[in-house]
């Protein structure tokens, strides 16, 4: 009897210490079986947002805007009338695409992880959009870009593991390179250059012109916004904003973290330098064509000293004159008169307006399609005079010698773009 009671002693005892262990190594195991299944879900949605990016930068890859099938006339404009560039780092092509998928299955990216493919589905915001616009002038910390867009991503099996982060523009701007500069035309003596240098110092310029279409989302971001002349009526979106009031394109700017791009900004990042590798040149020579060191060489320079020479397509690249007209109508988006940093319309094109503090009635870059290649106003630096309000010929000045007579009953069109200082 007493061999009996010990013997069931002994089980009692080891009952007490056998079921804590195990229950604690099953507990263990659900929870490093939790720990491995966390980590495998931030793993694939660390590679969502990879694609995501990817599509965010990239633009319309697999043509589906190019051949209509995405169908988002009202949100991107016509595909035939701009540049697949126009789609890059665009919320609206985001809003389109995924807004496309919907229309077929609920919005996903598919991801393979450990040879397993799992849906990945990006989520809307209030506003319905798949996306929340970020600007510095509309959210301040230092996380904040200077423009992009908050998305959110979900796992199909779990739509409690969420991922939000920030897609920032990577696409809409050039870094001036840091050296010395030159501001305005060469002078006869170059003692009395005017130079200037950015050394520890980031300038961002925007590639391209400012388009309806940021002015548009601009205007959407704030309704209290009311500009003079603009209107989003029987507009191509992608076409450059030419009808705003020079204090209206401050304001922009200043919507985008930005400012409106300075006269000897525009000089820097279009004048060709005659060493690239030599930032501390003591004379900086320049050539008034953006593509070309010679200033007694390319087609401007033919067009600007024979009467009878023919500008061709292929010149239309190199700045975009009345001539070319007759060939085909530019777009904005482009890389027609690329500068050596990567700026379109350094010649031609459209008539640009900038800041320019020192000489404030030079503000104008009147080299355009108003003009044929034969006119002076198709060099760099050769600047003219807009009041900044109306866009009527007695609002504009132009530099001695030019032939305006074309220009009577128009109502011109000035286009602007931005800049910002500071890190990226």
């Amino acid at each position: 009897m007493q061999k009996y009671r010990i013997f069931l002693i002994v089980i009692v005892l080891l009952s007490v210490i056998i079921f804590p262990i195990t229950f604690y190594l099953i507990k263990n195991q659900n929870y490093s079986e939790q720990i491995s299944q966390g980590k495998d879900e931030i793993e694939v949605l660390i590679k969502a947002s990879i694609d995501l990016k990817r599509i965010w930068q990239s633009g319309d890859l697999d043509s589906l805007w190019k051949n209509h099938d995405l169908g988002c006339v009202d949100l991107l404009g016509d595909p035939f009338q701009t540049k697949d560039s126009y789609l890059r780092c665009n919320p609206d092509f985001i809003q389109c695409y995924f807004e496309h998928l919907d229309k077929i299955y609920q919005p996903h990216l598919t991801v393979s992880h450990k040879n397993i493919k799992q849906k990945v589905y990006l989520n809307r915001f209030k506003n319905k959009k798949y996306y929340q616009l970020l600007t510095k002038s509309t959210y301040l910390g230092k996380s904040i870009p200077y423009y992009g867009i908050m998305v959110e991503l979900a796992l199909q099996n779990n739509l409690k593991n969420r991922l939000r982060f920030i897609l920032e523009d990577a696409c809409s701007e050039v870094l001036l390179p840091q050296r010395i500069y030159a501001f305005g035309p060469m002078p006869k003596d170059h003692r009395k250059d005017w130079k200037w240098d950015n050394f520890n110092r980031s300038i961002f310029i925007d590639k391209h012109l400012v388009s309806n279409r940021d002015i548009r989302e601009w205007i959407d971001q704030d309704p209290n916004i009311h500009l003079a002349y603009w209107g989003a009526d029987s507009m191509q979106l992608s076409d450059p904003a030419t009808t705003l009031k020079i204090s209206e394109m401050r304001k922009y700017c200043h919507f985008r973290g930005k400012e409106l791009l300075a006269a000897h900004v525009f000089d820097a990042a279009t004048f060709l330098p005659m060493d690239m590798s030599n930032p501390r040149p003591n004379v900086i020579i320049r050539s008034p064509w953006s593509y070309s060191k010679v200033s007694k060489e390319g087609f401007l320079y033919r067009a600007q000293t024979d009467e009878n020479y023919e500008v061709t397509k292929t010149d239309c690249t190199y700045a975009f004159t009345a001539d070319c007209l007759k060939y085909f109508k530019y777009q904005n988006y482009n890389d027609w008169a690329l500068s050596f940093v990567g700026i379109s319309g350094s010649l031609g094109g459209y008539m640009e307006v900038f800041e320019n503090i020192s000489h404030p009635d030079q503000n104008l870059k009147a080299s355009s399609f108003y003009f044929p290649a034969s006119s002076s106003v198709h060099r760099l630096a050769n600047r003219s005079y807009w009041d900044g309000v109306g866009f009527d010929q007695n609002n504009f000045k132009f530099s001695e010698g030019v032939d305006i007579n074309n220009l009577r009953g128009l109502k011109l069109k000035v286009a602007f773009r931005c800049m910002r200082y500071g890190a990226k």
